[in-house]
């Protein structure tokens, strides 16, 4: 909007402001003393196209974004930590909050018997299947803890793209009443789901069929579908 309004531009501008009679050339006394303010101005423009294009919700970033989503109830999907199967001694109890190391990664004993990544993100995604745990904690009788395959696979912070398509799903009022859109926002507001696909009608009135995949588009786990 203000990419006309450059240094030589305004300087042009300041320059036909001043009487015909006084040294308007570069290297006068009177340009020197309006070069600066007319850098200052220019900077200035730069900033108020920036700022037009952070107010917008089709061109805001980040933290500008956040704040325009907030406006319709909307909150960035924070990073979601990866959760996976363990294989331990059987017959011993293993405290839940029990904690594990392996590969730089540290993992939580949680009460439905999996192993939750203490890392956020898709760290815990690691190929890192098969190897020895080596337990923080002292665990009476356990001679043996193994890290097993993913369950629910970790996810990095929602990114803008993302964010912005579901915010405009929420001001065009695209998912409501329990419509098709809805169901699809509610399916994939659950940690660890990546896509959901719904089927209205499937079996008669009344019913609906939700498909979800995992964060990394893959077949969802047992645990995951349990939780949406």
């Amino acid at each position: 909007m203000f990419e006309d309004q450059t240094f030589e531009v305004i300087m042009d501008r300041m320059l036909n402001s001043i009487s015909a009679d006084i040294d308007t050339r570069e290297g006068s006394v009177i340009y020197n003393a309006l070069a600066p303010a007319a850098a200052e101005l220019a900077k200035s423009y730069i900033w108020l196209d920036t700022v037009l294009e952070l107010v917008f919700s089709d061109t805001a970033q980040g933290e500008f974004l956040d704040r325009r989503a907030t406006e319709a109830g909307i909150e960035r999907t924070a990073a979601t930590k990866a959760v996976r199967a363990g294989e331990f001694t059987e017959g011993v109890t293993i405290p839940v909050g029990s904690r594990f190391y392996v590969d730089n990664l540290y993992f939580q004993y949680t009460a439905d018997g999996t192993l939750e990544c203490e890392t956020a993100g898709e760290a815990g995604n690691a190929n890192i299947s098969g190897q020895n745990l080596l337990s923080l904690d002292t665990i009476p009788g356990l001679q043996k803890a193994i890290v097993k395959e993913i369950l629910i696979p970790g996810r990095e912070e929602e990114d803008d793209d993302s964010l912005r398509a579901r915010y405009f799903t929420r001001v065009r009022r695209e998912a409501v009443s329990a419509n098709k859109a809805h169901y699809k926002q509610w399916a994939e507001e659950v940690d660890g789901v990546g896509k959901a696909k719904i089927f209205p009608l499937w079996n008669g009135d009344g019913t609906v069929k939700i498909v979800v995949t995992n964060a990394n588009l893959e077949p969802a786990s047992d645990i995951l579908i349990s939780k949406v």
